[in-house]
């Protein structure tokens, strides 16, 4: 059989990928990038020169032999020595067959602005993935505006979980931290629910727009932050998937949570098998590992909310991540060995007060025994403080 190096593969030098890196480490290292999933690998020169071998396709045998050649070498002594690079670089799909097709996935929505999707007048694609649509649409009856999350897969398992986050939603939305939830409808074609429209930002958004916020603005928002999460711990509820994208701010500065797809209960849920997985800069040490294959370890739980939640804080007064790193590996090492470092300065120009460090590293701490049990304890230990 020949292999060769599939379409989705891009090789290029790291420093092509990532201008902050001005280090030696890096200067004769390359970047393999899957243009069609999220794995990134560094290798070297040798690696990159073994792999490219594929260029045009070839056998097993046929790459022993170019290469014994190549070094005037016993073809059996080459053998011993590439053929762990060759597993290798199959096993990672950096080579695939030559005959393979890869799926195409059609990642388009299935409506579009000026479409009908029953009763809601289609205004806006929010956002689009292989599985769910995400619209902004006017309800034709009432004029209101609304949000519509469609499901794409149609199939019974993917229903259910999609049920489940719109229950979720629905018992959140009495509490008035999370947009309120109104219909889950299923068709013989899709599945979707309704819930609030929120005019406002999402904390990226008033990150970078909201430069010149006072001091006591965004500690309003730090506590009613809090609050929310607080309401949904009491609750019984673990968010799963806490990152700034999942927190809005309304023109009030108030705060509403989405996207529980990654949600559970702690109670009911305990030994129900659920998805979990989540924004990688966000992931606590203990629920991840260094290798990119499975890269999750467990469920998440109010231990890991609580971390998540420090990492958001974090990221409003700093607006940067406090662990980076160029691939999984490299940023999964910073997450599980990096001390987080506070600058005195917040973005926005003022002291940030030690109590309030503390509070974060407190949340952000590797153990978690040395955490804040619950958004409630953070929540109470913010109010204690913030007089």
């Amino acid at each position: 059989m020949r292999f060769r190096i599939p379409e989705n593969i891009n090789i290029a030098p790291v420093t092509a990928h990532i201008k902050i890196i001005n280090n030696s480490v890096y200067s004769n290292s390359f970047l393999i990038t899957d243009e069609s999933g999220d794995r990134q690998f560094i290798i070297n020169q040798t690696t990159k020169t073994f792999i490219e071998k594929f260029s045009t396709p070839k056998t097993f045998k046929q790459l022993n032999e170019e290469v014994a050649s190549e070094v005037n070498a016993p073809v059996k002594d080459i053998k011993k020595i590439i053929q762990p690079f060759f597993k290798y670089i199959k096993y990672r799909h950096f080579i695939v067959p030559e005959n393979y097709e890869p799926i195409k996935i059609k990642t388009s929505p299935l409506f579009n602005p000026g479409n009908n999707l029953d009763q809601y007048a289609i205004e806006e694609i929010i956002d689009t993935n292989n599985e769910v649509d995400i619209y902004r649409a006017v309800d034709i009856n009432s004029g209101k505006n609304v949000v519509i999350k469609l499901l794409k897969q149609h199939d019974k398992k993917r229903i259910e979980e999609f049920e489940r986050e719109f229950t979720f939603l629905q018992l959140l939305s009495e509490t008035g931290i999370a947009p309120g939830a109104y219909a889950f409808i299923v068709t013989g074609n899709y599945t979707y629910f309704i819930q609030d429209f929120i005019n406002g930002l999402s904390l990226p958004q008033f990150i970078n727009r909201k430069k010149k916020s006072t001091f006591n603005l965004v500690l309003k928002i730090i506590e009613r932050i809090l609050y929310a999460f607080k309401e949904m711990h009491a609750l019984n509820i673990v968010h799963g998937d806490i990152h700034s994208s999942n927190i809005l701010i309304t023109g009030e500065n108030k705060i509403k949570i989405i996207d529980f797809g990654l949600a559970l209960n702690t109670q009911l849920d305990k030994d129900q098998l659920v998805n979990f997985g989540g924004a990688y800069f966000f992931m606590p040490p203990e629920r991840i590992k260094k290798t990119t294959h499975n890269k999750f370890l467990r469920k998440p739980d109010f231990f890991s909310d609580v971390f998540q939640l420090g990492i958001v804080l974090y990221m409003l007064l700093y607006n940067e991540y406090p662990f980076n790193g160029l691939t999984w590996e490299e940023l999964a090492t910073a997450i599980k060995e990096k001390q987080v470092e506070f600058p005195e300065i917040s973005q926005y120009g003022f002291a940030v007060p030690q109590w309030l460090i503390d509070i974060i590293a407190i949340c952000v701490s590797k153990n978690t025994k040395l955490r804040f049990a619950n958004a409630g304890e953070v929540y109470g230990t913010f109010l204690k403080n913030n007089l």
